[in-house]
């Protein structure tokens, strides 16, 4: 199984900001710009592999990827805590 992004790139404070977004939850920055020692800015995966196992793959945008797994993590919780 591979959970694949696709080609686009996206910083973590962007994907922060979709995420909040998603679930209606505000985010918030710390004052200080300062990067977090370790921390990279921007990530891009290498789909060689990938692209060589299974041949093009058609992906699917971040937002609609992340709105499922979202959706999916709801419903897997709030079943648990329900029950």
């Amino acid at each position: 199984v591979y959970n694949v992004g696709g080609y686009s790139y996206v910083s973590i404070a962007e994907l922060a900001k979709i995420i909040g977004g998603i679930i209606h939850v505000p985010v918030i920055f710390p004052s200080n710009e300062m990067q977090i020692v370790g921390s990279p800015k921007m990530l891009q995966l290498n789909y060689d592999r990938i692209e060589t196992e299974f041949g093009k793959i058609k992906y699917i945008e971040l937002e609609e990827g992340l709105r499922k797994t979202i959706k999916w993590q709801q419903e897997l919780y709030c079943k648990e805590i329900v029950e």
